[in-house]
């Protein structure tokens, strides 16, 4: 498919490099042309960087009669080794500046080398027989295209013996995928054959035969129209208006976190009304719309299976509004992920909180208002460059963490404190009392404590002295008050304390907000419920 395709556009008289990239199946290409290269693209790669010239593949590629240019990744399997999704994208970015098309062949498995290829290709195709595993193939390869966010619009079908006898008739094939056949090419074994053996593309071979013509008429096609193609790939989205303050690592910008705020610095120590956040925004409002996200109910959200179903579903949209929106592909498949994560946490999910919450090492996330959320990390109080969209958004999201508890939070109620299923404390304040919009707060509840040995041998925090006047004081029935800031570890020492008494005693805490765990079978355990507020009635 792909020798006859790159034959047919360099003899309509287009520049083309026909790249053999199937690690599986080394040489075979070659073959079909009768060449015998000597160089690959992998002896290229060093030359890249003394060589600046356009035309510096040429002179390591072959030329076939026809006028293709041909290149093999690699000539022996050892080299696969040097063939990364690194390596590669400063050859394609050189090839693109000397041929009008590049037709590259990239066998049969998924590869990250192979993936970075899509990311700097503008079409692809998806090859098939008419028939039903083929189609359940074709079908699995569809959904991990898409799963990687490349918009169906650059993926098209090309079915391959079309008109086989007993195969499904294209028709079916069509409604069975939501994708485009581009091009039907006929069965003619006969034809296909001789050509290969010979050494000969069957489109010089037998011009006159009818999947000759089929591959001329799919050249002309590639040539004509400009409505298949998707836009150059984008490296990146640009930031259009970045304020930093003075002294800034770089390194915590790029992890999504700025260094500590001095007191008293201008809030907007980070300024990012960009390109980012308006083309989130745009989407945003397109998938809600699309999903009809104001009439999913908790219990929807809650299922496991129908939200990953959902998730699904909305990645595939994202995907495609982000290549309608930007105009062009963005290249890198990790940046796609990631505006495709956070949209979809916006939609769906908690929004900017989402990663912070899953982030092990974040004990606090403080959200002073939608543009604005600090996190306490390692004990170090940081300015992130999160943000919600809006102060909507910031109480659509409000909503989504308490509506599962009971509880509610509006003009007539502003304020929550509620217990999250993990245990965490999380408490939102909203208009009228809140003056500069929402602002929330979340205590997250630490997965693991730290025992006993580890204060006392690892971080050393006290000694054996103190470890054994403590124990002193639980067994004497002594009254003990514990008392310090926040994040002082006041449940930390309490927990540690709490091991020393007596397996045989009954236990009862009361808390305002379940932090304690204590590792005792005798235990009632007590605090505040998760209810809303209740009025009181009477005449």
């Amino acid at each position: 498919m792909a020798v006859n395709l790159a034959t047919a556009l360099a003899q309509a008289g287009k520049k083309t490099l026909l790249v053999d990239m199937d690690f599986q199946a080394v040489h075979d290409m070659a073959r079909m042309l009768n060449l015998t290269p000597r160089h690959c693209i992998v002896q290229i790669l060093p030359e890249l960087e003394k060589d600046a010239s356009p035309y510096l593949i040429k002179k390591f590629a072959l030329t076939h009669q026809c006028g293709l240019d041909f290149i093999p990744a690699i000539l022996h399997a050892k080299q696969a080794g040097h063939i990364t999704s690194e390596t590669i994208k400063p050859f394609f970015k050189r090839a693109t500046q000397a041929y009008d098309f590049i037709i590259i062949d990239g066998g049969k498995a998924f590869s990250e080398t192979i993936v970075s290829v899509f990311d700097h290709s503008n079409l692809i195709f998806l090859v098939a027989t008419p028939d039903i595993l083929a189609v359940y193939q074709l079908k699995w390869t569809l959904e991990m295209l898409q799963s990687l966010h490349f918009p169906l619009k650059m993926i098209k079908v090309i079915l391959n013996r079309a008109e086989s006898r007993g195969g499904v008739a294209w028709q079916e094939v069509r409604s069975a995928l939501n994708c485009e056949i581009f091009a039907l090419i006929p069965s003619d074994g006969k034809t296909v054959g001789m050509a290969l053996n010979r050494g000969v593309p069957c489109v010089i071979d037998n011009p006159k035969a009818k999947v000759s013509e089929a591959f001329v008429k799919m050249a002309a096609e590639l040539m004509q129209r400009q409505d298949i193609y998707v836009q150059p790939a984008v490296e990146v989205l640009e930031v259009k208006r970045r304020e930093v303050l003075p002294g800034t690592d770089d390194y915590w910008t790029k992890v999504g976190v700025a260094p500590d705020v001095p007191s008293g610095a201008a809030v907007a120590a980070v300024k990012e009304e960009d390109e980012v956040v308006a083309l989130k925004k745009r989407i945003h409002e397109k998938l809600v719309a699309r999903l009809h996200v104001e009439e999913l109910t908790a219990e929807v959200l809650g299922d496991p299976a129908k939200a990953a179903e959902l998730r699904r579903s909305a990645e595939k949209i994202v995907s495609n509004l982000l290549l309608e929106e930007k105009g062009a592909m963005i290249a890198s498949h990790e940046e796609r992920a990631r505006l495709v994560r956070e949209i979809i946490d916006d939609a769906l999910g908690l929004g900017p909180l989402e990663d912070l919450l899953k982030d092990p090492e974040i004990t606090d996330i403080m959200v002073n208002r939608r543009d604005e959320i600090y996190i306490e990390k390692n004990g170090r109080l940081i300015l992130t460059n999160k943000k919600f969209l809006s102060d909507q958004h910031m109480r659509t999201i409000i909503d989504r963490i308490i509506a599962p508890l009971g509880r509610r939070v509006d003009e007539s109620i502003p304020m929550v404190d509620a217990r999250l299923p993990d245990g965490s404390r999380f408490n939102a304040i909203i208009p009228p009392l809140a003056l500069n919009g929402p602002a929330l707060t979340i205590r997250k509840f630490g997965v693991e404590r730290l025992s006993l040995d580890e204060l006392l041998n690892k971080y050393h925090t006290l000694d054996e002295a103190m470890r054994d006047f403590l124990n002193a004081c639980v067994i004497g029935r002594r009254n003990i008050v514990i008392s310090g800031g926040t994040g002082a570890g006041k449940t930390t020492l309490l927990n540690m304390i709490s091991q020393f008494i007596p397996d045989n005693e009954r236990i009862i805490t009361i808390e305002d907000a379940a932090e304690l765990r204590l590792k005792k079978s005798h235990l009632v355990a007590s605090g505040k419920p998760n209810r809303p507020m209740s009025r009181a009635r009477g005449k």
